[in-house]
């Protein structure tokens, strides 16, 4: 997660996600610093970064 550029993890986000991997029973994703997503998808764990959103109007 540090190499995909997340940054700030706690000891609460380590555990969430290590629960995607190791304890995974169909829960959603963990919300991680920086507006990253970490889910399970098809058996392996994806991080989606969430586009930051443009004032356009």
């Amino acid at each position: 997660m540090l190499d995909a550029g997340v940054r700030e993890l706690t000891d609460a986000h380590l555990r969430s996600v290590d629960a995607l991997v190791g304890r995974w029973r169909g829960q959603g994703g963990t919300f991680l610093p920086g507006d990253v997503e970490a889910r399970r998808d098809r058996d392996k764990l994806v991080l989606n970064f969430r586009q930051p959103t443009t004032g356009g109007g």
